[in-house]
Parts: structure tokens; sequence; C-alpha cells
């Protein structure tokens, strides 16, 4: 046997302890990329879960400015269609429970990180601290929202005018001011997967501009 016989023969164990590595190597990779993909595929799904909950409060935002508008226009507030066991006296327009009849009267501001949220907490505990919510007959784990309006009388600043009296060169100056009342309107939507988001916003309404009470 020559040197060189037994030279390749002392190699082929190594041989095989290179192939060995080389695909535990491609295997370590492989899995990597792996994990790499499958969080880049959770954190879009939390984005978009994020996205589609902030636009659901913000849609909430505006079906309470039209509910607010018309809770206004029914001084006495509006007529209750059920009386619940937990909620008492409420409401039900168009799929929308109102548990504050009269909610356009509360002169409360929030206080600060208060939002609206669940009357019934997880362990059955009323809490009530909300005054609308949709959809009304929502079940466990199903996505809602929940909102809760506050308000406050002001007086708005006077604006002035000038009206011609024609051929007499004059003009005649007219002043006046008129009262709004100032609503913050705060919406939680709770989505799927645990997704939340809040929003809060401004509405302004002229007094003397009330529509008929419809409800």
């Amino acid at each position: 046997m020559s040197s060189w016989q037994g030279l390749f023969r002392s190699q082929r164990g190594s041989v095989i302890n290179v192939a060995l590595l080389i695909l535990i190597l491609i295997t370590v990779v492989v899995f990597s990329l792996s994990r790499t993909s499958t969080t880049d595929i959770k954190i879009a799904g939390n984005e978009r879960q994020a996205r589609s909950a902030f636009y659901a409060a913000d849609g909430g935002t505006a079906v309470g400015g039209e509910i607010l508008e018309q809770n206004i226009a029914c001084p006495s507030g509006f007529t209750a269609t059920l009386d619940d066991a937990d909620e008492g006296l409420v409401a039900t327009i168009n799929n929308i429970r109102i548990t504050d009849l009269d909610f356009w009267a509360n002169e409360v501001d929030f206080a600060p990180g208060d939002p609206p949220a669940d009357s019934v907490r997880g362990d059955g505990t009323f809490v009530g601290n909300r005054h609308l919510y949709f959809p009304a007959d929502y079940g466990p784990e199903q996505p809602h929202t929940n909102l809760t309006v506050s308000g406050r009388t002001v007086i708005t600043q006077g604006s002035s005018i000038q009206m011609a009296a024609g051929y007499e060169g004059k003009g005649k100056g007219a002043a006046g001011g008129g009262v709004h009342l100032v609503y913050d309107i705060w919406a939680q939507y709770v989505g799927v997967g645990s997704s939340e988001a809040e929003i809060v916003i401004g509405w302004r309404h002229v007094v003397g501009m009330e529509g008929e009470c419809n409800y």
C-alpha cells in the first residue's frame, strides 16, 4: 500500500464530519430565517389590528356626534325602550344602546386616564361608566365600541357686521354673540386579539340649532 492510499483512507472520516457540519449550518440558517419570517408576520398582523382598532374608534366618535345631536334635540332625554336588570332604563336606536338617556346634559369633564369601558367587568361587577355603546347585542369577546360624553356651556365672542343703508350712504353696525355647548366625545373600541384603541374629539353644538326630538 502506497503512502497516498493510506492518506486518502485516513481522510474518509473527515469528509463525513465536514458534510454533517455543513448540514447543521444550513439547518441553523433555515431555522433563523423561519423565526424571522414568523416574527415579521406577527408584527404585521399586530400593526394591522392596531390600525383597524384606531379607525373603528374614530368611526365611533362620528356615531357619537350624531347620537349626541339627536339627544340634544330631546331636552328630557330619549324615551326608554328597555328596563335592563343591570343597566336600568335604556334605549336602543339603530343597534346603539343608550345607557344614559339624557347624556347631553352631562357637565362633568372626564378625569384623565378614565376612558369608557364595558359596564360589566369580567368578574361580573357592574361599573356603568359608558353612556352608549354598539352593537347593542354584542356577545363575549366580540368587537364593540363604548362612548362617554361630557360637555360645558360657553359664550362665544360677538361678531360684527356692516349693513349698507342704500342711497343714504350710511352704514348700520350690529354685533352679537352666541351660546355653544362644547363636548368631549371619548370612544373606546375593543377588538379581536386584545386590540384596543381610544380617541377623544371635541364637538361643538350651537344652541338654538336643535332639530326635532325623534326618539
